[in-house]
């Protein structure tokens, strides 16, 4: 007989939920953002991200789910402090937007406020290891003018 477990944990880049059917358990998973559904896997699946892990773990504490430390310390992740003195305030915020949004967001400032330099600054906050910024070649050649100003 099939064990009945409620449990979260962090697998294979994805955070995945597994219970036994229960109609109300079953509709406050669905009403998290990206709920997925593998029938292979039997579970219930979210991105691999801060946010989700925050959702589940209140989740978790709610229905009394077993919690894989894994997703605990998702969940309670804290990015770098760094630097934002060379920010403008609106560029601060569009740091926090991407934090609060776990890095998956559209930045649609208007051109030349700075939209790059937001995203390569939230890139420094979370340590990440490699950048890809696509951009017209023009615009490489404004940058390596601003740099010689800013020293």
């Amino acid at each position: 007989m099939e064990e009945h477990i409620k449990e979260i944990s962090s697998t294979d880049g994805r955070l995945e939920i597994r219970f036994p059917y229960s109609a109300g358990i079953l509709r406050e998973v669905k009403s998290i953002p990206s709920a997925r559904w593998d029938n292979g896997a039997g579970c219930w699946y979210f991105p691999r991200k801060p946010m989700y892990a925050k959702a589940l773990l209140d989740f978790a504490n709610r229905f009394s789910f077993d919690l894989d430390a894994d997703v605990t310390k998702l969940a309670t992740y804290k990015p770098i402090p760094a630097n934002r003195d060379k920010l403008y305030d609106y560029q601060g915020i569009g740091v926090d937007f991407i934090h609060a949004n776990a890095g998956t967001c559209l930045l649609a400032d208007g051109m030349g406020l700075g939209k790059t330099l937001t995203a390569l600054q939230y890139a420094k906050e979370i340590d990440a290891q490699s950048v890809l910024v696509v951009c017209p070649a023009s615009v490489t050649y404004k940058w390596g003018s601003e740099r010689e100003v800013d020293g």
